[in-house]
């Protein structure tokens, strides 16, 4: 058996491709040349050191800034020798390295040897400000210092935060003589791993450091191993249009069983990417990884989540924008775009709660949400008894900069588990342009104040910036009988029925909002947008040629088990995760032996007319989502005799993929049979879908037999057969200590501590620093003046002297903070953009 090392290194390192570095050998001592050519070691087993130790070891660095794309997405980068991760260093327990430094990065700089003890050498640890000057632009300088330990460490620039744009590499110093494991492998690896910026630190220190901002630290775009990522090319801010394919792969790390729902897309021709398990996949098991596959065929605002079990619900959800340049009628309207996601939110997880909405016996409703969120940000009243010490009354809310006399697009989108919203923002009315994908007419009924959405619903607006200078509230209130909240019920002591976020006017101050909100008092609560107010852009009558037509009657029982259950036509649903409902039909081309709790309807017309009446018998509203359509709906209104509905149009229905059933009302669609595969048709409050009320369409057998599943779908069923971890785990992990070592980079917990302790044998001053990027340059370090009796013996040489004499003299020792024009912070189009 072959046994290899892995040198594992958890930094900001960042690359497409690295080399390791050539020792070169001295003409003279300053002026120093390569002797042969780059070897690469990302990826590859290091070379083996051949020459005999001690020795010294000359390397040459050149610190530039090239235009890499290490996960796919181009920008500048700060490399050694045009590297990245920057070049190996490779040496042994007592060898000499020096190392010409060459700055050609149009900014000062140093590098740091993170881990080598520098003794004797103190002013060659590459601190800036602490043990030496910064190495001016177009200046070279020599580090010269010997290797008294061995191990795995790297070196990165110190100066500002320019590591974080890249400028770091691995240096690996062995012991042949004393380290025991030195002769145990064959061949070792360095890996590197690390969190990565589409903007450079120039654009994002400025922000993190602005003064009044309350955010935290950057969010990373990628993560790189050993220098490469994959990012996620359909996100919004790469700009995805219709007519482009996703390539999306899911890797499962949860410790259970995960699927992917895109959400509101047709999936036309790739049913198998629809991402519900039991009926278009089985679901991806914990440590697999699975890819998602498909073309957009339309546009509009949608949204992705996880369609297994509850997992949406715990956070697994995020937003899908496809954009249409050529026939979005809106789509130059507007100077600038948001996202904007609201959502309730629960402290317990739904391992918790599921199995208690699912109790035998359990007599109350869906559980009651703890918080609002409002792009990922809410407020909870600490003060609460049920608050517990780990709460925060300081979480910043959620901030959209605007400047006055600009139109904004701001696309909303429900993703709560449960609530219906009234969402607005304070004295700015809102022009609905789009719901669901469909662009609506441009009339007066279109402007509203308030916006109601159940759970899934998106909509389009135009906000135009045209009030005073200042800062408004933006608000998701939910209507206290939209969630009924009896004794028996689950959490039925939450009292958040509202979210605030802010608008905020360029120019403006940073104290909070004094707007007030709009009346909601005459507002009929829990229902959908007037009809009204989203026409169809295009006049598009439904067709009349029907050919299939169902009636669903919606209902609810005790089943065998003592559990309340909801029924379609008398039946639940219940999911069989490991024989998707389309394998079957692709199998034996019909749907007739499928079991009564598949809640599977047919139809097999060609390009025919569906219709689907939805009867509600219950007194509480349900939000019903159609799996690969849009739909028309030509009726919605109280009653339930399927004789006596509300008047049809069937001139100029809305259009959508998502529409509530009234509490003891109905609901008519109508939709074209072009799509053949397996789509789900449920209500969307998550608890109820846990609870069976879902319907399977399983639209033209025939002609989707005939097609071919793709080989990662079967084998998928495949592993997920084969795991045991189907089931989500609800066991809590004990909490563990680590045991003392001997290291140089330690965590603080939050709220907690470490202790340490070393011996003061190093004489110098020495570095003590939060090792984040983003917390040096606001100030977490300290600086530790060690023996500074014996230190003050030494000599410094004549070259550090002249690097502080140099470094005075320069004009560029501070980088530019000004965001450069067409940069791509002004560019993105962001999904919370925190002021």
């Amino acid at each position: 058996m072959k046994f290899k090392i892995f040198s594992i290194i958890g930094v900001v390192l960042c690359g497409f491709y690295a080399a390791t570095a050539s020792p070169i050998v001295p003409k003279e001592f300053y002026e120093l040349e390569p002797r042969d050519e780059p070897v690469p070691y990302i990826f590859d087993p290091l070379p083996k050191l051949t020459d005999s130790s001690p020795t010294t070891r000359y390397y040459y660095f050149e610190l530039s800034k090239t235009n890499l794309s290490p996960d796919g997405f181009e920008r500048p980068v700060w490399t050694v020798n045009g590297q990245y991760p920057g070049p190996l260093i490779q040496a042994n327990k007592g060898d000499r390295l020096v190392i010409k430094v060459i700055n050609s990065l149009g900014e000062a700089a140093t590098i740091h040897w993170h881990g080598i003890f520098q003794r004797k050498t103190n002013w060659y640890d590459g601190v800036p400000g602490q043990t030496q000057c910064p190495i001016p632009d177009g200046i070279s300088f020599t580090y010269n210092f010997t290797l008294d330990q061995s191990g795995t460490y790297w070196y990165h620039s110190h100066f500002l935060a320019q590591y974080v744009d890249g400028l770091v590499g691995p240096l690996i110093v062995h012991n042949p003589k004393d380290d025991p494991y030195y002769n145990l492998c064959q061949d070792e690896y360095v890996v590197t791993i690390s969190d990565w910026y589409h903007n450079t630190t120039s654009v994002l220190l400025p922000l993190r450091m602005a003064p009044g901002y309350t955010g935290l630290n950057p969010v990373p775009d990628a993560i790189l191993i050993s220098g490469r990522g994959q990012y996620n090319c359909s996100s919004p801010t790469a700009g995805t249009n219709k007519g482009d394919r996703l390539v999306i792969k899911v890797i499962n790390s949860l410790g259970e069983a995960a699927t992917i729902h895109w959400h509101g897309i047709f999936q036309r021709k790739t049913n198998w990417y629809d991402g519900v398990p039991g009926q278009t996949q089985c679901p991806i098991p914990d440590g697999i990884s699975f890819t998602y596959n498909f073309t957009l065929d339309q546009s509009g605002t949608y949204w992705y989540h996880s369609h297994f079990l509850a997992q949406y619900v715990d956070g697994l959800v995020g937003p899908l924008i496809v954009h249409n340049p050529k026939d979005d009628p809106y789509y130059n309207l507007c100077q600038d775009e948001y996202v904007v996601t609201i959502s309730d939110w629960y402290h317990n997880t739904t391992s918790v709660l599921l199995p208690l909405r699912m109790a035998p016996g359990y007599t109350g409703l869906n559980p009651v949400p703890d918080a609002i969120l409002i792009s990922g940000r809410g407020q909870y009243n600490c003060s609460s008894p049920t608050a517990g010490s780990n709460c925060n009354s300081n979480v910043t809310a959620a901030t959209y900069n605007v400047q006055t006399g600009k139109k904004y697009r701001f696309r909303i989108i429900n993703t709560s588990a449960y609530a219906f919203f009234f969402f607005s923002i304070d004295d700015h009315s809102l022009k609905v342009i789009e719901v669901e994908g469909t662009p609506v007419k441009d009339t007066d009924a279109a402007i509203v104040n308030v916006l109601p959405m159940h759970a899934a619903q998106r909509y389009s607006v135009i906000l135009t910036a045209d009030q005073p200078i200042a800062n408004y509230y933006i608000r998701a209130t939910i209507p206290n009988n939209c969630v009924p909240r009896p004794n028996n019920t689950i959490n039925n002591d939450s009292y958040i029925t509202n979210a605030t976020g802010i608008l905020h006017y360029d120019g403006a101050d940073s104290n909070l909002p004094t707007s007030t909100p709009y009346p909601l008092e005459d507002l009929t609560p829990c229902e959908d947008l007037n009809a009204t107010a989203i026409r169809p852009y295009e006049d598009s009558p439904p067709p009349t040629n029907l050919t299939d037509e169902f009636v669903f009657n919606i209902t609810i029982s005790n089943n065998t088990n003592n559990v309340s259950v909801f029924e379609i036509n008398n039946s639940s649903f219940e999911v069989v995760f490991n024989n998707p409902s389309n394998q079957r039909i692709l199998q034996n081309g019909n749907f007739d032996d499928f079991e009564t709790s598949q809640n599977a309807y047919g139809y097999d017309h060609p390009d025919g007319c569906v219709q689907i009446t939805l009867l509600n018998s219950l007194g509480t509203e349900h939000p019903f989502h159609l799996h690969g359509h849009v739909f028309w709906l030509i009726a919605q209104g109280n009653g339930t005799d399927p004789k006596n509905l509300t008047t049809f149009n069937l001139v100029n229905p809305v259009i959508r993929d998502t529409a509530t059933v009234p509490g003891r009302g109905h609901i008519v669609i109508r939709y074209i049979a072009d799509n053949p595969g397996v789509w789900a048709f449920h209500c969307h409050i998550e608890w109820h879908v846990e609870l069976g009320m879902v319907a399977q369409l399983i639209e033209r057998p025939t002609d989707f037999s005939k097609e071919t599943l793709p080989d990662d779908v079967k084998a998928l069923c495949v592993a997920y057969n084969s795991s045991i971890n189907e089931k989500r785990s609800t066991t809590l992990p004990r909490n563990s200590m680590a045991k003392k070592l001997q290291i140089d980079t330690a965590t603080v917990p939050g709220r907690g501590h470490i202790v340490i302790r070393y011996i003061a044998d190093n004489p110098g001053v020495w570095a003590f620093h939060c090792h984040i990027e983003w917390h040096v340059e606001l100030g977490m370090v300290a600086q530790l003046i060690e023996r500074p009796t014996d230190f003050s013996k030494e000599t410094l040489p004549d070259d550090v002297k002249a690097l502080c004499v140099a470094y005075n003299s320069s004009i560029n020792e501070k980088r530019s903070t000004t965001l450069p024009r067409n940069s791509m912070a002004k560019k993105l189009q962001m999904f919370r953009k925190i002021k």
